[in-house]
């Protein structure tokens, strides 16, 4: 699917996930059971209704003010869990322990352009194949959003369109008084430009009674790092041609933040 911005721009939806379905161990070749974590009321593998009403409000009110990020197709709340491999209801899992009484278990199902993220690139046990197609496959689409023909949308165009598309996104986040708290390594930040994953975003006068420029510097510098390493690791630019691309990331920064 598509959804033109108010600022004239075609955002292209395409990969669809589902969180809350559970947590990777063993470097990504198993998944873990359910378990109550040791230090609070959440359990391992599970996503409580809260804290996905708190993502689905804040990733739908950024998407008001024109930030690209996912969108929420789905919050599904759970039934039955799957334990050691036999299916159990949520209350006997509660009986058991392995949720607590309070926490709702729910699913949410997200539509993104690219659901790769610029941490997938920048991480060094990635092939240079892989890193190659997803790359490609982003500027594919950014490509198809601009409305243009893939040879006239080179890799540095691509580039300096992400830095762009990250420099306004974080600007605009900023100046509405929203802050991220987790852009470090990029790992929130998609191989389009959207912001996601809102678990510790809060609106900054809400939790502190006051704006903490503090916290927008902290964004704004885990997020000019996160797409320094994109530049480098994943696109292999050099140092003087990632100054020059990180440059548009930092004045279209400025420019909707203040704007």
């Amino acid at each position: 699917g598509s959804k033109r911005t108010s600022a004239g721009r075609q955002e292209v939806y395409r990969d669809v996930d589902i969180k809350g379905l559970g947590y990777i161990i063993a470097e990504g070749t198993s998944i873990g059971e359910v378990e109550k974590k040791k230090h609070n009321d959440e359990s391992y593998g599970i996503l409580n209704s809260l804290g996905a009403n708190h993502d689905v409000g804040i990733s739908e009110t950024l998407h008001e003010y024109g930030i690209r990020t996912h969108r929420v197709i789905a919050v599904i709340e759970l039934e039955e869990i799957v334990l050691y491999g036999q299916k159990i209801s949520i209350a006997e899992a509660k009986k058991l322990g392995k949720i607590a009484d309070k926490i709702t278990p729910v699913l949410v199902v997200r539509a993104f352009g690219t659901h790769h993220r610029i941490m997938d690139v920048t991480d060094i046990d990635v092939s240079e194949e892989k890193k190659d197609l997803m790359i490609e496959d982003a500027r594919k689409l950014m490509a198809e959003e601009l409305g243009l023909p893939l040879e006239k949308f080179t890799r540095l165009d691509y580039a300096k369109s992400l830095a762009r598309e990250i420099g306004r996104n974080v600007g605009l986040m900023h100046k509405h008084g929203y802050i991220h708290k987790y852009l470090s390594q990029g790992h929130n930040i998609t191989l389009d430009g959207a912001l996601v994953d809102f678990d510790s975003a809060v609106q900054a006068w809400h939790a502190y009674k006051t704006v903490n420029e503090i916290e927008f510097k902290n964004d704004y510098r885990d997020a000019s790092i996160a797409f320094a390493a994109f530049l480098k690791d994943g696109m292999g630019y050099s140092i003087k041609d990632a100054t020059d691309i990180i440059e548009e990331f930092t004045i279209t920064y400025e420019q909707y933040k203040t704007g």
